[in-house]
C-alpha cells in the first residue's frame, strides 16, 4: 500500500515473493536490507543507502520526498559517505558510517534521533554525541534507538515509558513538546523528560549503567522490549567517552534502574 514492498505495483498488498525493482542501483549489489513501519531501506556492497515506503515524518531521509517512494531511491546523503549498517524503527532510522559515524532521520518526538530535541528530521544528520566513541553496532526499537561501542558498553535513548531502555526515570523532569518554544537550551535533568504522552523521553544518548560490569555483544529490540547479549568484562575501562559520572553516581545509578527495570 505504502510502496514498501519495492516492487512497482499499485496494490494493497503483494502476496508472493516478486523482485525488488533494482533499475536504479546502476549495477550494485545489495548486502543489507532492514525494514521499519512501512518502509525499507537497503545498503548496498559500495556503502551507498537506498530507501522506499511510506515518506511521512522524513523516515526516508530524501530531502524532496513524496509521500509514497514506490522503488529503492538513494538518500543523497551518504553518497560520499560509506555506510557500514542501517537499523529502523517504526518512523525513525539509523546509519553506522565505516569511519564509525552516527546518523539518524525521521521521527524524532519522543527523542529517538538523539540530538536533544523534539524535531523531526528530513534528511540525516551526524550524532555529534558519538564522535568520540567507537560505535560498532547501532539498533532501533519502535520508538527508540541504542548503540553498543567497541568497549562493550550499551547506550540508549528515545521512549521509554516502559523501561525497554534500561534507564531509569528523574525524579523531576520537565515537560517538553515537539515545537520550538518547548526546546530549552539546557536540560535540567540531562536530557530527561515528558510528554503529554509519554512519561519518560531520553532526547541525548546515555549508558546503560546497570551493564557497567558486562561486556556487551549484541542487543535485539522488539516493539517494546529490549534483548541484550552480554559476556563477562575481561577488564574495566576507565575511560567512558562522554560520561561525567562519578563511580558513586554510575552504582547509585545502576540500583535504581534495577528496581524499575523489575531485576
Amino acid at each position: 500500500r505504502n510502496g514498501q514492498c519495492g516492487v512497482s505495483a499499485k496494490a494493497d498488498s503483494i502476496l508472493e515473493p516478486r523482485p525488488v525493482d533494482m533499475s536504479g542501483l546502476d549495477g550494485q549489489q545489495a548486502t543489507s536490507v532492514v525494514c521499519g513501519r512501512n518502509h525499507s531501506a537497503m545498503v548496498t556492497a559500495e556503502g551507498r543507502v537506498y530507501s522506499w515506503g511510506a515518506a511521512s515524518f522524513g523516515r526516508l531521509g530524501h530531502l524532496d520526498a513524496k509521500k509514497k517512494q514506490p522503488v529503492p531511491l538513494e538518500i543523497s546523503h551518504f553518497r560520499n559517505i560509506p555506510v557500514h549498517s542501517l537499523t529502523a524503527g517504526d518512523f525513525h532510522m539509523m546509519a553506522l558510517g565505516h569511519d564509525c559515524s552516527v546518523y539518524s532521520w525521521g521521527y524524532g518526538a519522543d527523542g529517538q534521533c538523539g540530538h536533544g530535541n523534539t524535531f523531526h528530521l528530513r534528511t540525516p544528520r551526524r550524532v555529534e554525541f558519538f564522535d568520540s566513541l567507537d560505535v560498532v553496532r547501532l539498533i532501533c526499537g519502535a520508538s527508540w534507538s541504542m548503540a553498543v561501542t567497541a568497549n562493550g558498553d550499551l547506550y540508549g535513548w528515545g521512549y521509554n515509558d516502559g523501561g525497554w531502555i534500561g534507564l531509569a526515570p528523574k525524579k523531576r523532569m520537565p515537560f517538553v513538546e515537539p515545537e520550538p518554544q518547548h526546546q530549552p537550551d539546557n536540560w535540567a535533568n540531562g536530557g530527561h523528560c515528558q510528554a503529554f504522552d509519554s512519561k519518560h523521553n531520553v532526547l541525548t544518548p546515555k549508558r546503560v549503567k546497570l551493564l557497567s560490569n558486562k561486556f556487551v555483544e549484541k542487543v535485539r529490540c522488539g516493539s517494546a522490549h529490549t534483548i541484550i547479549f552480554t559476556s563477562a568484562r575481561k577488564r574495566m575501562e576507565t575511560n567512558r567517552g562522554n560520561e561525567e559520572d562519578s563511580d558513586s553516581e554510575d552504582e547509585e545509578e545502576s540500583k535504581e534502574c534495577g528496581v524499575f527495570c523489575g531485576y
